[in-house]
């Protein structure tokens, strides 16, 4: 089972980002990354921004978690192949639920958080903010694992927790720079100690590569001057499932890049509900435009009737039909007279095929006109020639018949 995580900065906007690289649209990206599970952050949308389209991504579910308030601000999606047993919105808590950050799905062997965590760099405000949400969530978080589901954990965290995931740990964790001040990283070190492993680093210890480059600096990405701060955290009793897990930097279209996770194939799930929040039940079904429409009879090209050919009744439609025969009629067995069929059956002359047709001797030519050697047909009134004229005569027409 695949997982993709991407913070899209945007979702509505990626379409058109993606037209200019190899992946095209939306949907082309679904079918080349060939994901089960897609989680998106920083949707920035409201419901009433919802449409038809994004909510029903052929081969996919969607369940979606809005801002309530400003527009253009947080929102995470989750897209599934196979539809979930359950899909919550937030985490119950009305003051963080309100920015539509969390979206969480039960998957039978373990349960996934999509999030997009708070940001602290606008002020002391927003780092209280940021704090209180990272309690809130790890005390739900602890409560699933005292139940003894496994849980998988997605997202932009916006910390950057060692020095390895960012590129100039000097000069940012000194400064204590929003996402990289010690208490930030603190909490991550206390979230795993809790039960969880960060995938990626598990995987690859000593490797420095980032999934964020600061738009401000256009130079950034190019150099890789960047940070890590999208994570998988797979909760420990599970992590045996990992296969790998990776950071997809090639892949353009936000100042974000996408991260994947490879689990063992997961046990099928049994038959179920759809979730009554899936996307497709809450985005309005698209409304078709007069001018798009088609009459069906422009699919069935055709003799198209007119009105001096008579109609068909429905006594007509009803009346046996004479059975036709593929073997060859004889008299007995028809009321035509024999001359009639043998007339019928006989083939014009003038459609005979032109190797059965005779050209005239040269004994049967007019003898005012010498016979030539070279005997050539006239050429038809119309200006076409005889296929005729291309072959010579043979020795055997040459000959006077016996």
């Amino acid at each position: 089972m695949k997982l993709v995580s991407w913070n899209v900065n945007s979702l509505r906007a990626l379409d058109k980002r993606l037209a200019e690289t190899s992946y095209r649209s939306l949907n082309e990206l679904f079918k080349k990354l060939d994901a089960d599970i897609y989680c998106f952050q920083e949707t920035k949308m409201t419901e009433t921004m919802l449409d038809y389209s994004l909510a029903t991504i052929e081969g996919y579910e969607s369940y979606w978690s809005f801002t309530k308030g400003n527009k253009g601000y947080s929102g995470v999606v989750t897209y599934c192949r196979v539809a979930p047993l359950h899909a919550h919105e937030g985490f119950g808590v009305s003051e963080f639920d309100q920015e539509g950050r969390c979206v969480m799905t039960d998957h039978g062997s373990f349960i996934l958080f999509n999030l997009y965590f708070p940001n602290s760099g606008s002020g002391d405000d927003r780092m209280k903010y940021k704090v209180a949400f990272h309690e809130a969530f790890q005390s739900e978080v602890e409560k699933l694992l005292h139940q003894g589901r496994n849980i998988i954990v997605t997202g932009d965290v916006n910390i950057a927790h060692t020095e390895l995931d960012v590129w100039h740990p000097a000069k940012f964790m000194a400064k204590q720079s929003a996402g990289c001040s010690t208490r930030e990283r603190n909490w991550i070190d206390r979230f795993l100690k809790c039960g969880f492993k960060d995938a990626y680093r598990e995987l690859h210890p000593n490797d420095k590569v980032f999934s964020w480059w600061d738009q401000r600096n256009v130079r950034a990405r190019i150099c890789n001057e960047g940070w890590r701060i999208d994570y998988f955290f797979v909760s420990s009793s599970f992590f045996d499932q990992v296969v790998e897990s990776d950071i997809l930097t090639k892949v353009v279209g936000s100042d974000h890049c996408p991260i994947t996770l490879l689990l063992k194939e997961q046990p099928p799930l049994p038959i179920h509900d759809l979730p009554p929040n899936t996307g497709r039940l809450r985005a309005p079904l698209p409304t078709p435009s007069t001018n798009s429409q088609l009459s069906l009879l422009k699919f069935f090209p055709g003799k198209t009737s007119t009105a001096t050919e008579p109609a068909q009744t429905d006594d007509s439609i009803c009346e046996p039909q004479p059975q036709c025969s593929m073997s060859a009629a004889t008299p007995q067995e028809t009321s035509l007279p024999a001359s009639t069929l043998t007339a019928s059956v006989a083939p014009p002359s003038s459609t005979a095929p032109i190797s059965a047709r005779k050209r005239p001797r040269p004994s049967e030519m007019s003898r005012d006109k010498k016979p030539n050697k070279r005997f050539k047909q006239q050429t038809p009134a119309d200006g076409k020639r005889s296929i005729a004229s291309f072959f010579k005569a043979s020795e055997s027409d040459k000959q006077p018949q016996q």
